[in-house]
């Protein structure tokens, strides 16, 4: 016979084979699925039974310990009210006391205040009166002082107002001399700057501008100064005339006390 005669009579056993195996294997697992089956109904009757056994048992517990608890607390439910009632005597019979006490307390407590009350009063009648006889007396010297302060504060603030009087005159006349020596000087070198102006070069004149305007603003920034502090110096001149005049003022004016006093 040729080739493939033979290897299709092979193939042909091979299947044969197969087959019978896969019948052998599909007998082989209904077996073993009817043995699982039959071996897992038995276990779900022993869980079965099992549960049932717990839930009595468990039933039964629960019955005996929801007894328990509730003798337990009926009695301490008994305990608490014999408590309670017991408290309540004690409790009354210490407030009937404490209230006696307090009443004693405080009736001795008035009488001592009393006694207390009187000998103060007696001793502030007498501090009171020599309080007030010191007050007078320290008002009469309070006034006394006030006429001799007054007295020396208007001759002061009179000799004061003269000698402001002529500082600020020679001040004022200074300053007039100084402004007038600036302004001459400034007017003279503006004169020889612009004659020299006329006779340089541009380079030169360009540089003698920077000069002259470096000059310039010098001099304006001291003429600034200056005239800050002249106005500084007005500033301050003007308040001494103000603490002045208040000063004088208030040593005409007697003082709110000694009115009273002469009243």
């Amino acid at each position: 016979m040729g080739t493939l005669t033979d290897d299709m009579t092979r193939l042909v056993g091979e299947i044969g084979s197969l087959r019978d195996s896969c019948k052998s294997l599909r007998n082989s697992r209904e077996a073993y699925v009817t043995s699982l089956e039959s071996d897992v109904s038995g276990l779900l009757n022993v869980f079965d039974k099992t549960h049932a056994e717990m839930a009595f048992n468990t039933k039964k517990v629960n019955s005996e310990f929801v007894s328990g608890v509730a003798e337990r607390v009926l009695g301490l439910l008994t305990g608490f009210n014999k408590t309670r009632k017991n408290m309540a005597v004690t409790t009354k019979r210490e407030r009937a006391v404490f209230v006696k006490e307090l009443g004693d307390n405080l009736s001795e407590m008035k009488r001592v205040n009393n006694a207390e009350l009187t000998k103060m009063a007696k001793a502030t009648k007498a501090d009171g009166k020599k309080l007030v006889k010191d007050l007078d007396d320290f008002a009469k010297e309070l006034g006394d002082n006030v006429s001799a302060t007054r007295k020396t504060n208007v001759a002061e603030l009179t000799k004061m107002a003269k000698t402001t009087k002529a500082d600020r005159k020679k001040f004022v006349k200074n300053l007039d001399d100084n402004v007038s020596a600036m302004k001459k000087a400034n007017s003279d070198d503006l004169k020889g700057a612009r004659a020299a102006w006329a006779s340089l070069s541009p380079q030169v004149r360009k540089a003698k501008l920077m000069a002259e305007q470096r000059a310039k603003d010098d001099q304006e920034r001291k003429a600034r100064m200056e005239a800050e502090q002249r106005a500084k110096a007005l500033e301050e001149e003007k308040a001494r005339r103000a603490e002045a005049e208040r000063a004088k003022a208030q040593a005409q004016s007697p003082p709110a006390g000694m009115k009273k006093d002469k009243k």
